[in-house]
Formats: structure tokens, sequence, C-alpha cells
């Protein structure tokens, strides 16, 4: 899940379906009952922006997302509202993260979920005010490194905030990418996934729309935002051999009348945007999962 955007309301400046974000609380639990019901979820990654401005939202999503598995975050922009505002999250819900640190890796079997959120402000680490032109620290790259270096054998995957390539013309009708992070942003990227084939898929939030770009053997994944009509969510299951994805939504679930802007459907994404399953071993072609919205 992304983009929560806890403590938020209903008018914020950007939003891509009408927001619900003042019944986030019946939201979630929805979500922790069909987590329960379906029993196999090892845990849930956060995309960012989890709340709306950590100066007031912070000790909220501390109360409201006590779920039934682990919650894991990627900062974003919204999470970072304060100068070292990484230190306030540790103090107040540091449950969030591993090794009390906001760079992390989260292991599952076989898997290794890399998770570093991209820097906004220059010079002012985990800070943002107003600019949104990605970067990462040197160190950031330094340690996934490390990591992938321990594990030469696992299937990694790497979980930011920020958009790497964009959603595609495709999706959204438009005659550029939409969402593209700049060209120096993504080539450093890049070349992180060329020098590191065992990375099989990206994860992000930030954009608030579901898309899915599989570009030189890796996997970009977005989700829209968890607090907005269809209130969205997407299962990810790796085996040795396969990855797949599937989306879901709880629109028919919440105890309450949400309306949605059938115009809008490309923010729900095409059909390779909402599930898809990929043999890791033998090059076969994509399958795509049919997962539409009703």
């Amino acid at each position: 899940i992304s983009d929560t955007h806890v403590g938020g309301s209903g008018h914020m400046s950007y939003t891509q379906q009408k927001s619900y974000v003042d019944k986030i609380k019946d939201i979630l639990f929805c979500l922790d009952d069909w987590i329960q019901k379906k029993g196999d979820i090892d845990f849930i990654l956060h995309g960012g922006d989890m709340i709306n401005n950590a100066a007031t939202d912070l000790n909220l999503a501390h109360e409201i997302f006590d779920l039934s598995v682990p919650v894991y975050l990627c900062l974003g922009n919204h999470d970072l509202t304060v100068e070292n505002g990484f230190e306030l999250w540790l103090k107040k819900a540091p449950e969030f993260f591993l090794n009390k640190s906001p760079n992390f890796t989260i292991h599952s079997d076989n898997t290794l979920i890399h998770v570093f959120p991209n820097q906004w402000e220059v010079d002012k680490p985990y800070f943002w005010e107003k600019s949104l032109i990605p970067y990462y620290l040197p160190n950031q790259f330094e340690g996934i490194q490390q990591k992938l270096m321990e594990n030469p054998d696992s299937i990694h995957f790497l979980a930011t905030h920020t958009s790497i390539v964009g959603i595609p013309s495709g999706q959204t009708g438009l005659n550029f990418p939409f969402f593209e992070s700049g060209q120096l942003f993504t080539q450093q990227f890049m070349e992180i996934l060329e020098k590191n084939p065992q990375i099989r898929g990206v994860f992000h939030g930030h954009t608030h729309l579901n898309a899915h770009v599989k570009k030189n053997n890796v996997h970009f994944i977005s989700v829209s935002s968890f607090s907005e009509s269809p209130f969205d969510f997407k299962v990810i299951e790796v085996t040795s051999s396969f990855i797949s994805m599937k989306t879901y939504n709880l629109i028919d679930k919440v105890d309450f009348k949400a309306e949605y802007n059938f115009n809008k459907t490309f923010v729900q994404g095409r059909s390779i945007d909402r599930g898809f399953g990929d043999d890791l071993t033998r090059g076969k072609p994509l399958l795509t999962v049919n997962s539409k919205i009703d």
C-alpha cells in the first residue's frame, strides 16, 4: 500500500481519485480483516506518505497502523516535513523500521527487500519542504551494494518513494511519461540495476497511480493511494522461480458509500498494471492476471 496521507483532509492539493482519508481507520480495519481471512500475508510494505504532516500526524499513524502483521515504511516526502524527521519517527513510531534506520532490509525466505527512501532537500537529509527533485546519499547505495554482495543467490527488490521510470504514455494518454524523476537520477538508479541482475523489482508510491513497467528484466511497480477510492492494494508473492502480483480493492468492504470517478480509470491501471506472473527461470512471456476494477 502507499500514500495514505493520514491526518490530511479530503481536499488535499494532490489526489487522483476521491480521497477518504477521514475514513482511513475504517479502511485499514477492512484491510486487516481481509489479511486475517487470507491467512498467508507475511507483512505490509508502505510505499511512503503514510502521514500528511510529520509535525502533527505521527502519533495517529502509530495508533491506527497497529495491525495483525508487521508494517514497514519507506519514508515519503510528507513523512519528513520537519527537519531531522527520522529522529521523530524513531521516537514515536520505531516499529515501522528495522535496526533503527530508515534504510533497512526485509528478509523473507530467499527474498530481500531493500528499503531506501530518496532524499529531497539538498544538504538536508530526511527532510522535505518544497523540492521535488529526488536524490540519494552515497551511503545509501553503499549499504545496498553490501547486502547484494552478501546475498548473491537471493532474489532482491528495492523500495523507494519516488517514481523511477515514470508512468507510461500508454496508460495515461499523455505524450510523455508522467512523474519522470529526471535523467541524472534515473540514470544513477538504472546503473545499479544493470550491475546487479539479481534485483528483479522496484516498488514505489508517490504517484497515486497503479503502474507496472518491465524494463531490462526488472519490474517497476507502483500502487495508487490507499485512502483514495477504490482503496487498492497489491499482493506480491515471490518464490525461488516465480514472481506474481495481483491488485485488490476494498470499495465493497467498507461500511460507507464511496464514489469512484470512471473518467479516470487510468489511475487503477491497465491489466498489466494490476496483475502479472513472471517465471524467473525459463524466460517465459509475462502472464497478465485479470484484476480490473469492477
